[in-house]
C-alpha cells in the first residue's frame, strides 16, 4: 500500500487542493498561480512514485533537476518570453500535457 498508496493520496489531495484554490480564491495572476501549484503537485506525484532509495545522495543531479524544473516553469508561466524557444516548442508540438509529463519525470528523477 505504501508504494502505490502514497502517490494516489498525493493525486487525490492535490486535485482537491487545486479545485478549492481554483474555485474559491480570486487572484490577479490566477492562471500563473494555478500553473505553479499544478506543477508542484505533479512534481510531488513523481517524487513519491520513485519510492525511497537510500544510499544515493546525488546532490548535483538534484540541483540540475531543480534548475530544469524552474526553467520549464518560468517558460510555461510566461515570466520570460523567448521567441525562439516558443517557435521550437510549437514546432515539436509541446503542449501543456508535455510540460505536465516533464514535471512528473523531474519529480521521479529528484526522488
Amino acid at each position: 500500500m505504501k508504494k502505490y498508496g502514497v502517490p494516489l493520496v498525493v493525486v487525490v489531495i492535490g486535485s482537491l487542493f487545486l479545485y478549492i484554490i481554483n474555485t474559491y480564491v480570486q487572484l490577479v495572476f490566477k492562471s500563473q498561480v494555478m500553473t505553479v501549484l499544478t506543477s508542484f503537485v505533479l512534481f510531488l506525484f513523481g517524487f513519491y512514485l520513485n519510492g525511497a532509495k537510500r544510499g544515493r545522495s546525488g546532490a548535483l543531479r538534484r540541483v540540475i533537476v531543480i534548475i530544469l524544473y524552474l526553467a520549464l516553469l518560468v517558460v510555461q508561466t510566461g515570466l520570460i518570453n523567448l521567441n525562439f524557444l516558443e517557435i521550437v516548442l510549437s514546432e515539436i508540438g509541446a503542449t501543456s500535457v508535455v510540460f505536465y509529463m516533464l514535471y512528473v519525470y523531474f519529480g521521479y528523477i529528484y526522488g
